[in-house]
């Protein structure tokens, strides 16, 4: 039997970082008193917790806090993002946790995690463990992905990444497609029989709710609930009180001398809720917390109603920042109050000028392309177009209409670039020469790549139908996350109960649909494929195993968990209510979200309980909440709510950027690393006035649109 050194952690590969080089451990929150029994020394207390623990079972000292079953190292399950090294710049690992907390004897789950090793060589000892969204988003399933890439923060700590409990890696509550969708053919008639949804604040709630439950049976909900059900799986113990437990337990294995906290969106609350459990268990022995930072926050105090507002929120608040402005607010006062004012009287009426109506749909559609991130360079435009609609002109808007159809072009503001022409023509000549050479080096080394791949996957396949799927396999663990949920969505959705397209046609049309280097490769393969060979396969791609691990989302663990832990929030009732008394009802388009909530919770057969909201979080850790100005998930308001209950935080909110604002920022990432650094110093957060748009005044030229454009775009209001 292996015994790990009794000096590492146990995970057997690299000590556990001991102390804080650049804080003192008192400035530790929440650290606990480790007692260990008489005669044990932490070293040898380490041994029974690593070696006699999977064999005996956790250990009756330290009761008082979450501990993990067993766990240990495992080899990594997920395609490694580019440039990590397995076992040297990150070390995979499970631990076993009970299905039911509060049951010692319930059945065991796995969860996997990964520690990202800092690539500084002398780290600081306190981790960042993160908390990926969703729920149901797989952090591990995502590695390679720019939005999960924390090369920032490894300049000076290990980065700790798991799947929660649901996800792709750790107790999936996958449910397969044969189950869910039984029958594609019957399916579509059914929803076809349904008819579309035209939903309005006047409809009846009750009516929502019972076509979306008829919906929800329609796609296979039930029948998912059920299979799991039939697995042994208990769907009540989805919840986020669970996670917190696990997160707990997962810290306690790694034994660091503490953690900062990191959550983005759903990950938020479950950062929150372990902030909140220290504070209720104060003498529980829990592994010392530092800081945290939640970014796109989702708390649990709030109504479900809230999540419909998000568009409608971020609206409402370029105006609001207008009038923040100095220039904007003085020039268009009050603008909020007239926006919505303004949108009242097109519900009313259109607005009529000239040859151009303006409708209420047209300013809503408007209004939101402008705060989603494809068409930031409308939201500059927004106080001035609606200055001008409530006079009865339509300059501003019919230019918007341009920008967002793409037939007129707005260059964004840029500090002035040097004059080419002013440049030494040699230095011009040899930079251009340069760029060709790289051009040229980098299509040989891709050709170099894809051919060694090719000639590999050639050697090892024994067949056609293995030669195509090693070459895909090879491309989709390096093309990452992205494409490989994008190949899942499309077998899914054209293939998988399709079997007439499950031909050789198809095989060349989901080749060509890969594009590049590697769709011409699978595409020459298919081409000389037998009937057999097809068939093949087909089987291999529609096969739930073989989809699985490509897939870095699980919807079944989104609905299971947020119904185990806002049943009581999901009323469609007090919903609609919320709706129709809300400043501005006339940007509200997701009516039917509540209601998709409540019919779930009742197919998953949660008790029905009265209508409440959940208090805030409450904590006294070192805490930075950071939002997105056109976040499309959670809203910047929601912030203050988590704020409620946060003595020690402070909250930014960067304009113009979306959920998780560390994912697409430099300035968020600086201040978040700043933050973990020194979390107790006042936050430099000059950067983030780069991002506020410069508002357009009635003085400033707009951009030149051709006559025909003019009419063209008249014609079409």
């Amino acid at each position: 039997m292996y015994l790990p050194p009794l000096v590492s952690g146990c995970d057997g590969q690299r000590p556990a970082p001991q102390g804080d080089r650049l804080h003192s451990p008192q400035k530790l929150r929440h650290k606990p008193k480790r007692a260990y029994p008489s005669g044990l020394n932490a070293p040898l207390l380490l041994f029974l917790s690593c070696v006699l623990t999977p064999l005996l079972g956790a250990p009756a000292l330290a009761q008082s806090r979450p501990q993990a079953i067993s766990g240990g190292v495992i080899e990594c399950p997920m395609p490694l993002a580019p440039g990590e090294v397995e076992g040297k710049t990150v070390i995979c690992g499970q631990i076993q946790v009970p299905e039911n907390w509060s049951d010692p004897a319930s059945p065991r789950i796995a969860l996997t995690y990964m520690r990202q090793l800092s690539r500084n060589q002398s780290p600081i000892a306190d981790p960042i463990i993160f908390f990926a969204g969703g729920p149901g988003g797989s952090v591990l399933a995502s590695q390679g992905s720019q939005g999960f890439d924390f090369t920032y923060l490894r300049q000076t700590r290990d980065v700790i990444v798991w799947d929660q409990r649901g996800n792709r890696y750790s107790a999936d509550l996958l449910c397969p497609e044969s189950v869910r969708v039984p029958d594609r053919v019957e399916q579509e008639a059914a929803i076809a029989a349904l008819g579309e949804p035209d939903f309005t604040l006047q409809s009846a709630p009750q009516a929502v709710l019972e076509h979306v439950r008829q919906l929800d049976l329609i796609i296979g909900t039930g029948r998912c609930a059920e299979y799991l059900k039939n697995q042994g799986r208990d769907l009540s113990q989805y919840n986020t009180v669970n996670t917190v437990q696990d997160a707990i337990a997962l810290m306690d294995h790694l034994g660091y001398p503490a953690y900062n906290l990191f959550g983005i969106s759903y990950g938020t609350q479950v950062t929150l809720a372990i902030m909140d459990y220290y504070e209720t268990q104060p003498t529980a022995g829990l592994p010392p917390l530092r800081s945290a930072v939640i970014d796109g926050v989702f708390p649990i105090n709030m109504t479900s109603a809230e999540e419909a507002l998000v568009s409608p929120y971020n609206i409402l608040r370029v105006f609001a920042d207008c009038e923040a402005d100095a220039a904007c607010g003085q020039t268009y006062p009050n603008i909020r109050q007239r926006t919505i004012a303004l949108l009242a009287q097109l519900e009313a009426a259109p607005i009529q000028a000239g040859r151009t109506t303006v409708t209420l749909d047209d300013v809503v559609k408007l209004f939101r392309a402008a705060t989603s991130p494809s068409k930031t360079e409308l939201v500059p435009y927004l106080p001035r177009l609606v200055d001008e609609l409530s006079q009865g002109e339509t300059a501003t808007y019919t230019l918007a209409q341009g920008i967002l159809s793409d037939q007129v072009t707005v260059e964004p503001t840029a500090p002035d670039a040097p004059n080419p022409s002013l440049l030494d023509p040699i230095t011009l000549e040899t930079a251009a020469v340069a760029a060709e050479l790289r051009a040229i080096a980098a299509r040989l080394d891709t050709l170099e790549q894809n051919t060694g791949a090719l000639t590999t996957a050639i050697d090892e396949a024994k067949s056609l139908s293995e030669l195509y799927l090693n070459v895909l396999s090879r491309y989709l663990t390096d093309a990452g996350p992205e494409v490989r949920g994008g190949l899942v969505s499309t077998v899914t959705d054209t293939y998988i109960g399709y079997p007439d397209k499950q031909t050789q046609d198809g095989l060349l049309a989901l080749s060509a649909d890969l594009g590049s280097t590697v769709g011409a490769e699978l595409g020459a393969i298919a081409h000389q494929m037998s009937a057999a060979e097809v068939r093949t396969v087909w089987r291999t791609l529609t096969d739930d195993n073989a989809l699985q691990p490509l897939n870095y989302f699980e919807s079944l663990t989104n609905f299971v968990v947020k119904c185990n832990d806002r049943n009581a929030a999901f009323n469609t009732e007090p919903a609609f209510e919320i709706y129709r008394n809300f400043e501005a009802p006339q940007l509200i388009r997701e009516l039917d979200l509540v209601a998709s909530y409540q019919a779930r919770c009742r197919i998953f057969e949660l008790p029905e309980v009265d209508y409440a909201i959940a208090p805030p979080a409450v904590s006294d850790l070192p805490t930075l909440i950071m939002n997105g100005g056109i976040d499309h998930a959670t809203a910047a308001e929601w912030g203050e709510y988590a704020r409620a209950g946060l003595s020690n935080a402070q909250m930014i909110t960067v304009p113009l950027t979306e959920h998780g604002t560390t994912r697409y920022s430099q300035c968020a990432k600086d201040i978040a690393h700043t933050f973990f650094l020194y979390p107790n110093a006042a936050l430099d957060t000059s950067c983030v006035e780069e991002f506020r748009p410069v508002f357009v005044l009635p003085d400033d030229p707009l951009p030149a649109m051709g006559k025909a454009q003019s009419e063209t775009l008249a014609e079409a209001s």
